[in-house]
């Protein structure tokens, strides 16, 4: 039997599309991530740099949120299919449906909440950002694929330290649908890749 002598730690948080996500104070998917990986880090389990966050779709911009507020907080990110514009949401593909979950970006109220965790709006020109991969599909028209690229875009503009900030595009895909199984075993592999090269995991095994 062969051991890894290494092991990934995995925090998660999810915010549901419902009212808590318009507080003006303070969105809660903002703060998820943030409050769930503070146990971790720093402890015997993991680092800061062996921390990940992994999010899609609804999860997408919980991710992206993560680390245009605590860039210090992971190692890297990895956000797909998720709605990055906050405050433009609600002109493409569904997005004029999600109103009555994010708010209305033509709210005044609704507005300070959104541009407060828009991920593509919070970026900071001259920061050390982690490691961050933002996936979509061509053919995604439930959260369009402008929302990564823009994502992308942003922190690479802002992004000051040698750790990537890449986009990654997937061919004849939709919203997590569409593609075939082995461009879903493709994905995973490169995700993990990412992963592996930019936490520094190297894995020693025993026979």
């Amino acid at each position: 039997m062969r051991k890894a002598e290494w092991s990934v730690t995995v925090s998660t948080a999810r915010c549901g599309m419902n009212s808590s996500c318009r507080d003006p104070a303070g969105p809660s998917a903002s703060v998820a991530i943030p409050s769930s990986a503070r146990p971790f880090t720093p402890s015997p389990n993991t680092a800061r740099d062996k921390l990940a966050i992994i999010g899609g779709s609804n999860g997408g911009p919980l991710v992206g949120a993560c680390p245009t507020q605590r860039p210090d907080l992971v190692g890297a990110a990895v956000a797909a299919v998720g709605a990055m514009d906050m405050l433009r949401f609600d002109r493409f593909g569904h997005g004029t449906g999600w109103t009555g979950d994010y708010g209305s970006p033509h709210d005044p109220e609704d507005f300070k909440a959104l541009i407060g965790h828009s991920p593509v709006h919070n970026g900071r020109a001259g920061t050390h950002y982690p490691a961050t991969l933002a996936i979509t599909g061509d053919h995604d028209t439930r959260v369009m694929p402008m929302h990564s690229f823009k994502f992308a875009a942003a922190l690479q503009a802002a992004q000051v330290g040698s750790v990537p900030v890449l986009l990654y595009l997937e061919s004849s895909s939709g919203h997590g649908g569409g593609t075939t199984v082995t461009q879903a075993i493709d994905q995973t592999a490169d995700i993990y890749a990412f992963l592996a090269k930019n936490l520094h995991i190297t894995a020693r095994l025993r026979l």
